[in-house]
């Protein structure tokens, strides 16, 4: 399992979870700090903006615990519309571009993370870029239609 966060033209986190890990709310929270840590070192000016967060509606990321956690990192949380999948660009873009480019191989625990981060490379700015134009037409068809169900695309 991978957790991963991107930003406007590239990938810029990577947490692999060790196989047999119970991703929860306490999980999420030790990697979103690893991931803050790094981030304030690499980009110091965007790390001191006001940071919009963005994911799923799984219950481990909607867990009281996380939110609050997040509020008091002043992350400020796009919420997810119930019945919407397909909404976070992570879901319809960058799992489903990697998935695509590893379909065939026969992946082991160890190669996993180089094969990976192979086909992250392989994803260009203008890649991640269509994906936040995408995400921005998928959240106007959702607004349209009120927060209605959204069929999978």
């Amino acid at each position: 399992m991978v957790f991963a966060i991107f930003y406007q033209r590239v990938l810029i986190y990577t947490n692999y979870v060790p196989m047999g890990t119970m991703v929860n709310a306490n999980y999420i929270m030790d990697a979103l700090g690893k991931f803050l840590k790094i981030y304030k070192q690499k980009r110091p000016k965007v790390a001191s903006l006001e940071q919009f967060f963005h994911w799923d509606n799984a219950p481990v990321h909607t867990a009281a615990v996380l939110k609050d956690w997040m509020a008091v990192k002043q992350f400020q949380v796009i919420e997810h519309p119930l019945y919407s999948p397909d909404l976070a660009p992570a879901d319809f873009f960058l799992f489903p571009e990697i998935k695509k480019q590893l379909a065939g191989k026969s992946l082991t625990q160890q190669s996993f993370k180089k094969e990976w981060e192979g086909a992250a490379r392989n994803l260009n700015a203008y890649d991640f870029s269509y994906a936040f134009r995408r995400w921005y037409e998928h959240w106007e068809n959702c607004i349209r239609i009120c927060g209605g169900y959204v069929e999978k695309r």
